[in-house]
């Protein structure tokens, strides 16, 4: 019968950092003053999209920087939407704990960070963000997860598949 499925995340410690960055586990960005939930999608390039979970009814609700450097929701699968993970541990007076990343867009270029204000916003320089994995229990969804979880999935594949054959297309 309808199963849900369930992001592995340890009641007492979150999973940080990279180690959040599991797909279709749901990760907050505690430093922001105001932030719904991401649910975490890896394209088989190794880049993370992000599927924001206060505007679950969009099919284009990633986290992006487009090209003028704005941070929105409503990426789909595209280069401004696509982002490069890298952590901080290992970095000379980088994070030891090891819950801050390095978030770069694909497309800009630039880096997603958290400002003084709690407000997302982008550099050109690296700067590090805090990530963690939430808890099914810790945010009010409507929606049952398991359901959002798997229509990610499925919308990670297709665009997969989608890209493999435009490439096979100009391949030929």
């Amino acid at each position: 019968p309808g199963s849900t499925a369930t992001a592995a995340v340890s009641p007492a410690s979150p999973r940080l950092g990279l180690a959040a960055l599991q797909v279709s586990s749901i990760v907050a960005l505690p430093d922001m003053k105001s932030s719904s939930p991401f649910l975490v999608g890896k394209l088989q390039s190794g880049a993370y999209c992000f599927r924001s979970l206060g505007t679950t009814d969009s099919t284009a609700a990633n986290l992006r920087i487009n090209a003028m450097g704005e941070i929105n929701c409503r990426g789909r699968f595209g280069p401004w939407a696509q982002f490069l993970a890298t952590s901080t541990a290992a970095v000379p007076g980088g994070d030891a704990t090891g819950s801050e990343i390095l978030l770069q867009g694909v497309g800009s270029g630039l880096y997603l960070y958290v400002d003084k204000d709690g407000n997302l916003a982008a550099s050109t320089d690296p700067r590090s963000v805090r990530i963690q994995q939430v808890p099914l229990a810790a945010h009010l969804l409507t929606k049952p997860i398991g359901q959002l979880q798997r229509r990610w999935q499925d919308e990670v594949f297709v665009e997969e598949q989608r890209r493999k054959a435009a490439y096979a297309l100009q391949s030929s």
